[in-house]
């Protein structure tokens, strides 16, 4: 069966109404990781986007939400809180970041930016939960299905539990619940020997189900000036960290126009969980565009073009450099309109430590950069087309993860596919030494002149959608893949 023939049977099969068209729309995305679209505004009955997330739970609720007709931010918000449940290390109530959002019909490329702000004068202040009110903003301007239904899928994963997920066992290794001061955090990331949980076991978290009840029916604004926000208040102070109610209070996410650079008729933003590395993300990625030379250059050249910044060297962390604590996802709908986001916890876990009775967990206000995601746009606005995404983790492994696929694709010309499987190298902050996967042929590795050359299994992970001819329109060069070294999952159908 050629690629693309489900899609097209959903089309013209009149059977294809109620379950039975519920259960081959399900097949077309499960089998199919590519996509394209129509008219302006509006693709051909049956085409409902592609959605890209590191933890597969999460996507599915945002592809979901697609297929019941809602937009990419509707999506995006739904994708945010399902995080919140499914990957705690790198998303969570209090996590901090940034989302584009391309959207044609209104006309807009923006930015909304709800980064870390301390919640009292302390020395060792923790961060506001400032994203649920970023969520709510987003929904606000581009959503289109009500908000508290875009918490209820989180909500029941908190309520009754999930199984922990290849992205999220991995994450805990790190954290290993086992080696750490008692905590209600440390106790439900632990087996009944005291281990941290592993793939396939179920995770529950009540006390966060009940914040999340609480948003979903008595409004975001509860956890700023409500009874929730009196429970995030003393829950906090009983672990021993002060929130300044009026800070609490005013704090806001804010919205602008994205910091965007020109490239080959498109409008490139980039977006991180911390914006200061976002702006240098930024600014490498237009210069290496701009010289067009990646092709041309060796191995060597490029670790040298990629480490030319001091801030995007590699720091081994437990024998990796791929760190979690923060991550990233992509959602674009039928109507060309699109959302990628970056965000993150400052710390795998933050700072692994809940406010008492409300499932939130703690963020540091202060960022030290190591745990790192990037996102990125590239839409066209004279005719108001999306044509290509992508998001990366894997902290400051993050830059290689977010520039090998895309300039592979972009500049190199491998399909989508390849560049996102292609094997990347980093080198380490001092240049001493070159991380390196597996995969990197012998003739490269050799063109590397450094002291030392470590293998390790994966350098960051990505995310990468391209459609060439844009979307809305009529095309079939679209597709949307997910990397195999994270663990997550990119769902996008082709017609």
């Amino acid at each position: 069966m050629r690629r693309g023939q489900w899609s097209r049977k959903c089309n013209r099969d009149q059977r294809c109404g109620g379950k039975i068209k519920s259960v081959i729309l399900a097949i077309c995305f499960f089998g199919l990781l590519a996509g394209c679209g129509s008219e302006p505004f509006q693709v051909d009955e049956g085409f409902f986007g592609g959605v890209a997330a590191d933890e597969p739970r999460a996507a599915l609720i945002m592809r979901d939400i697609l297929v019941e007709g809602g937009k990419a931010a509707d999506a995006a918000v739904a994708g945010y809180f399902a995080l919140s449940v499914t990957l705690p290390s790198s998303a969570g109530l209090s996590a901090a970041g940034s989302c584009l959002v391309f959207d044609p019909e209104a006309k807009r490329y923006e930015q909304l930016d709800f980064q870390a702000q301390p919640a009292s004068d302390m020395t060792n202040a923790v961060s506001l939960p400032i994203a649920p009110r970023a969520m709510f903003a987003l929904h606000a301007r581009y959503g289109a299905i009500r908000f508290e239904r875009l918490i209820v899928e989180a909500e029941k994963l908190a309520r009754f539990g999930e199984r922990v997920s290849s992205r999220l066992a991995t994450d805990l290794q790190w954290l290993n619940p086992a080696n750490i001061d008692d905590t209600a955090l440390s106790v439900i990331l632990r087996r009944e020997d005291g281990q941290a949980l592993v793939k396939g076991d179920v995770l529950e978290q009540s006390d966060l189900a009940g914040s999340l009840a609480r948003l979903r029916r008595d409004g975001v604004g509860d956890l700023y000036v409500g009874q929730l926000a009196r429970m995030f208040i003393e829950g906090s102070s009983a672990v021993g960290v002060q929130i300044d109610v009026n800070r609490l209070r005013d704090a806001l996410p804010v919205w602008s126009e994205a910091g965007l650079f020109v490239h080959d008729n498109h409008d490139w933003g980039v977006v991180g969980s911390d914006p200061r590395l976002a702006r240098k993300a930024s600014a490498l990625l237009a210069g290496l565009l701009g010289e067009g030379a990646w092709g041309d250059m060796d191995t060597a050249a490029r670790i040298k073009r990629l480490s030319s910044d001091e801030q995007f060297g590699v720091r081994e962390i437990a024998g990796r450099p791929t760190v979690p604590g923060a991550t990233s996802f992509l959602v674009v709908d039928r109507h060309g309109q699109a959302v990628a986001c970056a965000l993150g916890m400052g710390h795998p876990f933050g700072l692994v430590l809940t406010a008492a009775n409300t499932g939130v967990i703690l963020r540091p206000a202060v960022d030290n950069g190591a745990s790192a995601a990037f996102a990125t746009i590239a839409g066209n606005r004279n005719a108001w087309q999306v044509h290509l995404g992508a998001t990366a983790g894997g902290g400051y492994a993050a830059i290689g993860a977010l520039i090998y696929p895309l300039l592979g694709h972009y500049d190199v010309g491998a399909s989508v596919p390849t560049a996102v499987a292609a094997a990347r190298a980093i080198a380490s902050t001092d240049k001493k030494t070159v991380y390196v996967e597996p995969e990197l042929s012998k003739s490269a590795r050799l063109s590397i002149d450094v002291a030392q050359l470590t293998e390790v299994p994966a350098i960051g992970y990505a995310n990468l959608f391209r459609c060439v001819g844009g979307i809305p329109r009529e095309s079939e060069s679209c597709d949307m893949v997910g990397d195999r070294r994270g663990g997550g999952l990119a769902v996008f159908e082709r017609e």
